[in-house]
């Protein structure tokens, strides 16, 4: 993967200028083919710094089956970033970022997935576990982030924009996805990331929609669970 500085100096490349990506977005059918062919250079140019072409195409299929129009005009581009908190300083006002964890539940590794600042504490695990959304394997054993799962090599995204929206096809570690739905959040669109350098930016009502039929169309094998954290209590 390259470093860090390395994708931020070519953030006005031909790949990542703003408005590239948004314009092949929204190539006429007619072009389709052309289009598609610069996706497959950008992400073999690009690499771990964007999802994959073939994620992308089918990200934009299934959200125009969820009604949302307009795809190309909802790419929001922005500076790279390797971080959600980082992404969330760039987007308008009432959009959050899709935030997703890689998580270590004893030998199991999962994806966890929601909207904006979420985190999880004690009662989140409780809760988790309550739904079937942690394998019986874990016996009390939780790591975020952990370093025996490098999402890099193991799902082809750079740090800072993991997301549900792997590779179709793509053969990885993990056992499972689990979504959480958004509760009591004031924005009323998130952000996916496309790259480091773009996101696309949706409507929260069709958060779990989405990804779920992301997951079912790219990674079938792959195990889904739905589930809501509860509220995190105010400090005092």
């Amino acid at each position: 993967m390259l470093a860090y500085h390395a994708f931020a100096a070519r953030r006005h490349d031909a790949h990542t200028a703003p408005g590239t990506l948004a314009a092949l977005l929204g190539t006429p059918h007619s072009e389709q083919r052309n289009a598609r062919e610069k996706l497959d250079r950008r992400e073999t140019d690009m690499g771990a710094g964007t999802v994959a072409a073939e994620a992308i195409a089918l990200l934009m299929r299934i959200a125009s089956a969820h009604g949302v129009g307009d795809l190309a005009a909802r790419v929001h581009h922005h500076e790279p970033t390797y971080s959600a908190s980082a992404k969330q300083s760039h987007m308008p006002g009432d959009v959050l970022v899709q935030k997703t964890l890689s998580l270590k539940c004893g030998s199991a590794y999962l994806l966890a997935t929601g909207v904006g600042a979420w985190r999880i504490s004690r009662p989140s695990r409780r809760a988790l576990a309550a739904r079937d959304c942690l394998p019986a394997s874990a016996n009390g054993s939780f790591t975020i982030n952990p370093t025996s799962f490098d999402v890099a090599s193991e799902l082809g995204l750079a740090p800072g924009m993991v997301s549900p929206f792997l590779k179709p096809g793509l053969a990885s570690r993990l056992e499972r996805v689990v979504i959480l739905e958004p509760v009591d959040i004031d924005a009323t669109q998130f952000a996916v990331s496309l790259s480091l350098f773009e996101s696309l930016v949706l409507p929260v009502t069709h958060f779990v929609g989405i990804i779920s039929d992301y997951l079912s169309a790219a990674l079938p094998h792959l195990p889904q669970r739905i589930a809501r954290l509860p509220p995190v209590a105010p400090s005092s």
